[in-house]
């Protein structure tokens, strides 16, 4: 069954949601030095050869119905990032899977979707993905992802494989169920998912979101932008400042914190348009159910007239070198009555640095949590 959140965990989420963005842009600026000597700050990798830091992803999903709270999703991932080699032009990057933990994952009947990912991360573990980057920091290749293309299509139709086993339904249960979503069809729309290196790179959403900001440069203080093109509304608003040093252990001088607030506004039948939704979802049916399950969708559409709303709080906290300290992203979906939540957090564990932290940059460094 979904486990409901009690009424405290549900006043936590909200109040986590509705105030993060506030206290975070507050920390920012009520924690900035020497802002005075910069009008700007650089997200830059200094990065050297051997740097290698560990992480640990923690991600929870909510779905809200009206008043209802249900928590959907509880999970960690260690993982680390390795510098393989540093040049003028860029660095080589390896990111490698090192644990997961799906132990405080709520408990449902039937999850297609939390069932694959549970049993892929048994053969995730010890994977790795190298990637090319330019001198900023910011991803511009994936080189083996031909092979990992292929190592995470096995790896997803085992999984498939055995999630379509179904031991826990009757056998006229089963049959009628793989009748309407047969499995090969399931497979096949995974595998559309890794089809080229651009979907192969996004799929790797724990350095996608640790070095999202390197490149560019933000204005120190709060700035808010806001776009309109055609039906949709877009608003962000970018805090950026150097922090205080809090810990000499593993903070220092010209550590800095940029984040990022979304609101993003659009009608729903544009948004399901633009991710392809109908198409994408129709795949996977049985030939007989095709034609059915995409006029039924169609339809069901076609009755919401509300706007769906995204709202996206995203904080980045640096050392000075350019390397990540911890991310945190909250995200809120709503149309209608109904919420989608997704909160991820992306801590250091341990670091060995060459360029050092709390250190001259000749020395190197290692921390642990």
């Amino acid at each position: 069954m979904h486990k409901n959140l009690n009424t405290n965990e549900m006043k936590k989420l909200f109040l986590l949601l509705a105030f993060l963005g506030t206290v975070l842009s507050t920390y920012a600026q009520t924690n900035a030095v020497d802002q005075q000597q910069d009008s700007t700050i650089n997200v830059i990798a200094y990065f050297c050869k051997g740097d290698t830091v560990k992480y640990t992803l923690t991600n929870q999903k909510f779905k809200v119905k009206k008043k209802d709270t249900t928590w959907e999703a509880n999970y960690t991932e260690d993982f680390s990032i390795a510098v393989l080699d540093s040049t003028s032009k860029g660095y080589r990057i390896e990111l490698q899977y090192l644990d997961f933990d799906f132990s405080q994952n709520p408990q449902k009947k039937f999850d297609i979707e939390g069932e694959i990912q549970k049993l892929v991360s048994k053969d995730f573990k010890g994977m790795k993905a190298i990637f090319q980057t330019d001198e900023y920091g910011q991803v511009t290749k994936v080189e083996n992802w031909m092979k990992l293309r292929d190592q995470i299509c096995k790896i997803t139709d085992k999984a498939v494989d055995e999630v379509f086993e179904l031991k826990s339904l009757p056998k006229e249960m089963r049959d009628s169920f793989l009748q309407v979503l047969p499995k090969e069809n399931l497979k096949a729309t995974l595998r559309l998912a890794f089809s080229d290196q651009e979907s192969v790179k996004q799929s790797f959403d724990e350095l996608i979101l640790l070095l999202s900001n390197h490149g560019y440069s933000f204005a120190i203080g709060e700035k808010k932008e806001e776009e309109k093109e055609g039906n949709i509304s877009n608003t962000v608003t970018t805090t950026a400042g150097y922090i205080q040093v809090e810990d000499k252990d593993v903070d220092t001088d010209g550590d800095y914190l940029v984040i990022h607030q979304k609101n993003i506004s659009m009608p729903f039948k544009d948004a399901l348009s633009l991710a392809g939704g109908v198409e994408a979802a129709t795949l996977m049916f049985g030939d007989k159910y095709k034609d059915m399950a995409k006029k039924g969708m169609t339809k069901a559409l076609e009755e919401i007239k509300e706007d769906i709303l995204v709202k996206t709080i995203q904080s980045s906290e640096y050392w000075y070198n350019g390397w990540p300290k911890t991310i945190v992203s909250a995200s809120e979906t709503s149309v209608s009555n109904h919420k989608k939540i997704e909160l991820k957090t992306i801590e250091w564990s341990s670091f060995s640095l060459k360029s050092g932290v709390g250190t001259d940059d000749s020395a190197s460094d290692t921390k642990k949590m």
